[in-house]
């Protein structure tokens, strides 16, 4: 017995008419399918690259600081982000629902605390410290 087969076999009434309206019309599904996989993925790589400048923003301040740096002095310039976008959706990496990209939706997807905890390992390089009190 085939997949087909055993799909139609535990499916009932509806999975024959499913399984023919997909042969019937499987270039137009899978045409969607992979453009909404391509536009996710540019999405992904739109709201990265937005988190890339934050970061840089972030190190830039702490590179002008001699030694510690306070979560109080650090000024994230959102709109240069926002600005940088080429594309005009945004999405988590492991999300699959797409937003626009603006700035309400930038700084839902990304905290401020997250910038400050994956630009950490950088700041600890470049020996600064990072006093988390504001």
């Amino acid at each position: 017995m085939g997949l087909f087969e055993w799909v139609k076999s535990k499916t009932g009434v509806w999975g024959p008419a499913l399984l023919d309206f997909y042969f019937h019309n499987s270039l137009w599904i899978n045409t969607i399918i992979v453009l909404y996989g391509l536009v996710l993925l540019l999405s992904w790589q739109n709201l990265g690259r937005m988190r890339d400048i934050l970061i840089n923003q972030i190190l830039q301040q702490a590179g002008h600081t001699p030694r510690r740096l306070r979560l109080s002095e650090v000024h994230l310039a959102w709109e240069e982000a926002l600005a940088a976008s080429k594309f005009p959706f945004i999405a988590t990496a492991t999300g699959l629902t797409l937003r626009r990209t603006t700035l309400k939706n930038i700084q839902g997807l990304i905290s401020e605390r997250d910038l400050i905890h994956n630009s950490a390992r950088q700041l600890k390089e470049l020996g600064i410290q990072l006093d988390r009190e504001k």
